[in-house]
């Protein structure tokens, strides 16, 4: 695997991170987003994050496609399982 690729998967990585967090619920109707976007006076859009974690796992799986290191997939799926949760309480709550 070149230096590249795992450069790659790390920034994205870090970026499927940076949407699970985003999506916890803090309060009633409160994410920790909502937070992080008003410092940049943004509005929290709870979709565009799901798309981007979602694009970046599709990209990830791309680049990883023939790797078969059993910390690899059980990180993809516990990133998965994290945004799912994440998704559930986003649609549900």
């Amino acid at each position: 695997m070149n230096h590249l690729n795992q450069l790659i998967g790390i920034l994205l990585g870090l970026i499927m991170y940076l949407c699970i967090i985003i999506s916890i619920k803090i309060g009633d109707n409160t994410y920790i987003g909502d937070y992080f976007f008003k410092l940049f006076n943004m509005n929290n859009n709870k979709f565009i994050v799901a798309i981007i974690f979602f694009v970046c796992l599709w990209i990830v799986g791309k680049i990883f496609k023939e790797k078969q290191a059993i910390w690899l997939n059980w990180g993809r799926l516990l990133l998965t399982g994290l945004m799912l949760v994440a998704l559930v309480s986003y649609l549900v709550m």
